[in-house]
């Protein structure tokens, strides 16, 4: 039993491996695409690079970034196909509610994220760009630090809208071993 076990999880790992390599060679392929999506809620026109690896590194960053976002959807999928045989019929109704709110929890953080964060927290930064007499201060924002400053931003916004849903699957499992 231990083996076809095994034999089920490498299969399903198997799937996850392929589908994340063909969706971040298309993150590649798209990489400018998918960067002025990502840029866009700055308005912002020009960004500069001062390392010659920058914008390669930032180009894998935001690859993984869409194969992860893109196979989320997959992930949970596959991760129920594997645990729900092994579940009672009130356990598969709470983790597949469980599951269904997450992805939509993910993708109303990213949503959100982008839709009204950044454009406020672009607002609030580009308002320190002074031009007087006295001090000329320009941004010149840099597409690495730019992307080193959004992906922690949105993690953290994912990991704030899902604590609720941990909490509450939590509680529920402990009513239930109770």
């Amino acid at each position: 039993v231990l083996v076809e076990h095994l034999k089920e999880l490498q299969i399903r790992f198997f799937y996850l491996f392929s589908s994340f390599l063909a969706t971040f060679l298309v993150g590649l392929l798209y990489w400018q695409e998918l960067i002025f999506v990502l840029v866009k809620p700055l308005h912002l026109e020009r960004f500069i690079f001062t390392n010659l690896p920058e914008v390669f590194i930032v180009t894998l960053k935001v690859s993984f970034l869409f194969a992860c976002w893109l196979l989320l959807p997959f992930l949970t999928y596959q991760f129920w196909l594997f645990l729900s045989p092994a579940l009672y019929a009130y356990e598969r109704k709470i983790f597949s509610s469980f599951l269904l709110a997450l992805f939509f929890s993910a993708n109303s953080a990213v949503l959100l994220c982008s839709l009204y964060l950044l454009p406020f927290l672009a607002r609030y930064f580009l308002a320190f760009q002074v031009s007087s007499r006295y001090l000329n201060v320009e941004v010149e924002p840099r597409l690495a630090e730019y992307f080193h400053v959004l992906f922690p931003l949105l993690l953290f916004v994912i990991l704030l809208f899902l604590l609720p849903l941990l909490l509450y699957l939590f509680q529920r499992l402990l009513q239930l071993s109770v």
